[in-house]
């Protein structure tokens, strides 16, 4: 009997496209946005729009630093040595942030499907978002 292999979902069209057209592609290397997180090992991640408006608002430099960050996010989760460089911390269950860029924190969910990157902000916004609980 022969078993069909299914590939996981790719990321909707727009995150790539937002996400490949921000970042020169001198500065990739070895990563591919072509196909974010559908390698072995690689968890596909979901992006709530509310991150991305945020994303587009940010100055050139530190809108590159945390698209960096997102497209190495999916593939270190569950390798402690390798996201050191993130900074990815456990708030609370299956909640975590990571660093996006000197000042700015990526809050996501580790769901059974994806990671869902829910919100971007600084400490204070992260601490305040915490408190009141509504990070979806």
């Amino acid at each position: 009997a022969e078993v069909a292999l299914r590939a996981p979902p790719a990321a909707p069209e727009p995150i790539v496209s937002f996400i490949s057209s921000a970042i020169p592609i001198s500065l990739l290397g070895s990563r591919s946005l072509s196909q974010p997180c559908v390698q072995e090992n690689r968890v596909p991640y979901t992006i709530d729009p509310a991150v991305i408006r945020r994303l587009r608002e940010l100055p050139k430099n530190e809108k590159l630093e945390c698209l960096l960050a997102l497209s190495d996010l999916c593939g270190v989760l569950g390798n402690p040595h390798t996201h050191s460089g993130l900074g990815v911390r456990k708030l609370g269950n299956k909640l975590f942030e990571c660093r996006g860029s000197l000042a700015l924190r990526f809050v996501f969910q580790d769901r059974a499907t994806d990671l869902y990157v829910s919100f971007l902000g600084d400490h204070d916004e992260v601490k305040a978002l915490l408190r009141t609980g509504q990070y979806r």
